[in-house]
């Protein structure tokens, strides 16, 4: 159930996991210390003392609103849900694997079907040019049966035409059950369709909106069919993760996200289950007595806590320190309380690791951190404009040093805009590397010149097109304010420095920098550089850089704030998203795309932001993956050992 990239809201969500500027009360920020936060006293044995519970607790920096599964989702409720729910599909290293089903559904297998079918006049369709379902009507592009690119386009003319769709047949494990008890079937996950297909839901509708069908062949069989002219290399998950029908089937769609049963107290299949919620403090949760793992055994523990802290990575690592957390989840992790340096806090925390004191777990993530050039014609006093400055631009950073100046090595460096582990990620359309050399006499070259022996004097205009003589060469570099972007910002200041390049620091409100088109201060033309983070989940998000996503009057909501334009570019991307990633043309499109970038340099990707999760040193098993919701995915093979090392 996957959604295409929207600016707004999905900007201020990515800057705050790194920009992060949630309170707690200001004041002194204290040193880290092995001493107790706090506790009662020490109360006599009893003579027949009762064991313990074995307890893991995991501490986050938020508290979920709803655990209804279609209600808004933070870093603290997928850690949830990663502990309620197993699968029905992991989407570990950008490829999915099969965890509620039997198998993943493949086209070798005769699971996957492309099959042709008559649309006429009214009829739904995916529309090729929108990319979004629509009714079909005269003189409308389609896909013709057989094809997946631009090239074999063909106009509506009334009638009947053939196109393709696709249908996938899944096989749910036998034998697997409600923390109830009660059997889990394939109607349950059609019931869940039936509720994100409701108005009421407050769900996306993205994988809604492309299904013609959805249902169950029998207690273990569902099958999959996509609207017509719908290709999605992501069919194999396109299975809705179930839930309760014997449970929730009476409740209206409109109080499923505020009644208990489905919001406070949610049933599940996975490692454990939800014992009791207290507000504002804890949830818990006990071994689900009726969980299988893939291997069979027991979750280690008999009691999951998330215990819900303020946000702040230094005071939660006082918390792991004191014995009080077993585990910081993301939210925690990645946060930064008042009057805490972040930055700083991340050198603690390495240090505190080489101690031994504390495990840090981690992977660069799906964020791809982002230089954007304002490419659009006709600006008379941005140098970055003009390719050569760009290319420069490009040559004179050092990625490296940027991404370990911001993140103390735990970032991996991009060479495109996809992140370093995607699949598709292609060497050959890697942009320049640092060659601060060759960068000066670029712009030498270029028009941009200086007298001084110095490598890092300032340059100025001497037959620069499209700049004044003299003119200095400069531009601004908006940012989000407050957070490890801003230092970011303040890195690239100081190595363009060395060639030459003046960079003004534009620190903006993180509310503000994704503002829509027209008074958006990036979206709406305004500015001449960018430093911002775009997601990368399996399919490419190349619409970033479409011409057809260029903000505009036509084209309020658009992505690519760049206004790159490239005929051959939007060739490839098209062919990318028709096919849905569908098949090898899909491959070579995703190859194109980045190669045709590292070309035109609209923007230079910089690093891929770090996931982080921080954990005693006693507790095993956590796996770091850069694409899966929660980095708690794999709670199950969770344990405590002496000497654990971690992973």
């Amino acid at each position: 159930m996957r959604q295409r990239i929207r600016p707004v809201g999905f900007i201020l969500l990515l800057s705050a996991l790194a920009a992060v500027s949630c309170g707690i009360p200001s004041g002194a920020v204290p040193p880290l210390t092995l001493a107790p936060t706090g506790g009662a006293a020490a109360t006599a044995p009893l003579p027949t003392p009762v064991p313990e519970p074995e307890t893991l607790i995991v501490c986050t920096a938020e508290e979920p609103a709803s655990l209804f599964l279609y209600s808004a989702r933070g870093a603290s409720t997928e850690a949830v849900f990663a502990a309620l729910y197993d699968g029905p599909v992991d989407a570990a290293s950008f490829s999915l694997q099969p965890v509620l089903l039997s198998k993943l559904p493949s086209q070798a297998d005769g699971d996957i079907v492309l099959e042709p079918v008559a649309v006429r006049t009214g009829e739904v369709f995916f529309d090729p040019l929108t990319l979004a379902p629509r009714n079909l009507t005269y003189n409308d592009s389609y896909l013709p049966s057989g094809c997946t690119s631009r090239d074999c386009l063909r106009v509506f003319q009334g009638g009947e035409v053939t196109m393709d769709r696709m249908r996938v047949e899944f096989k749910l494990q036998p034998a697997r059950f409600w923390s109830d008890g009660q059997p889990l079937t394939a109607g349950d996950s059609v019931f869940a369709y039936e509720v994100d297909s409701r108005p009421e839901t407050p769900s996306s509708k993205f994988l809604v909106d492309r299904t013609a069908a959805y249902e169950a062949l029998d207690d273990l069989t569902l099958r999959w069919t996509g609207i017509p002219g719908y290709l999605d290399g992501g069919a194999p998950g396109n299975v809705w993760t179930p839930l309760p029908r014997h449970l929730l089937d009476g409740v209206p769609a409109a109080e499923l996200p505020t009644t208990d049963l489905a919001a406070r107290t949610p049933l599940g299949w996975g490692a454990y289950a939800i014992e009791k919620w207290t507000p504002g403090r804890e949830l818990v949760l006990e071994r689900n007595a009726y969980f299988v793992s893939a291997e069979g055994a027991a979750p280690a523990f008999d009691r999951l806590v998330y215990r819900f802290l303020q946000p702040g990575l230094r005071q939660g690592m006082q918390q792991l320190l004191t014995g009080e957390c077993d585990v910081l989840d993301e939210s925690l992790a990645l946060s930064t309380g008042s009057g805490e340096d972040y930055n700083e806090s991340l050198l603690a925390m390495l240090d505190l690791q080489e101690q031994g004191l504390l495990q840090v777990v981690s992977t660069p993530g799906v964020l791809v951190e982002q230089l954007t050039f304002n490419v659009r014609a006709g600006q008379r006093d941005n140098p970055l404009a003009q390719p050569g400055v760009r290319m420069a631009v490009a040559m004179c950073l050092d990625r490296g040093a940027l991404a370990q100046a911001t993140w103390r090595g735990l970032a991996g460096v991009a060479t495109t805009y996809l992140p370093p582990a995607h699949p598709l990620a292609d060497p050959d359309g890697a942009t320049p590397v640092t060659d601060r050399e060759a960068a000066r006499q670029l712009l030498q070259q270029a028009g941009w010149v200086t007298d001084s022996e110095s490598p890092s004097a300032p340059r100025i205009a001497a037959g620069a097109a499209g700049a004044l003589a003299g003119a200095p060469l400069e531009f601004t570099l908006s940012v989000a304010s407050g957070g490890l972007d801003e230092l970011a910002a303040s890195e690239i200041q100081r190595q363009l420095s060395e060639c030459g390049i003046r960079v003004v620091l534009d620190t903006v409100p993180v509310e503000s920098l994704g503002a829509p088109f027209p008074e958006g201060p990036v979206f709406g033309a305004g500015f001449e550089s960018v430093l911002w983070a775009w997601p990368t989940w399996s399919l490419p998000p190349c619409e970033l850089f479409l011409t057809s996503e260029i903000p505009s009057q036509a084209s309020p909501n658009g992505v690519n704030a760049s206004g790159f334009s490239s005929a051959a570019y939007d060739r490839a991307c098209s062919t990318l998203l028709f096919s849905g990633g569908w098949g090898t043309a899909a491959s070579q499109a995703a190859a194109d795309t980045q190669a045709l970038l590292a070309e035109g340099l609209p923007a230079l990707p910089l690093f891929a932001r770090p996931r982080l999760l921080l954990a005693a040193p006693e507790v095993c098993g956590l796996t770091p993956d850069p694409a899966i919701p929660s980095l708690l995915w794999a709670i199950e093979k969770v344990t405590r050992e002496e000497g654990c090392s971690g992973g």
